[in-house]
């Protein structure tokens, strides 16, 4: 019996949702230095509250991280 053009498209989008998933586990984890660039630019965008998500990651990195503690502290 053949697969009706909805039930294609549907295990087409279910299969490119699980590559993706399964790609991104992939990359290699960020340094504490990484982490405080992307905060400085985020804190350039105005994105505050990201900011202090990349900011408590550099600090989970490397805890002795004054420029982290810093900029989070501001």
């Amino acid at each position: 019996m053949p697969l009706r053009p909805f039930a294609m498209t549907s295990s087409l989008l279910q299969s490119a949702i699980l590559s993706t998933l399964i790609l991104s586990g992939c990359s290699k984890p960020l340094t504490d230095a990484e982490h405080l660039a992307r905060a400085k630019e985020f804190k350039a965008k105005g994105d505050l509250r990201t900011m202090a998500i990349e900011l408590k990651s550099a600090l989970q990195k490397n805890p002795r991280n004054i420029e982290a503690r810093r900029l989070l502290g501001e």
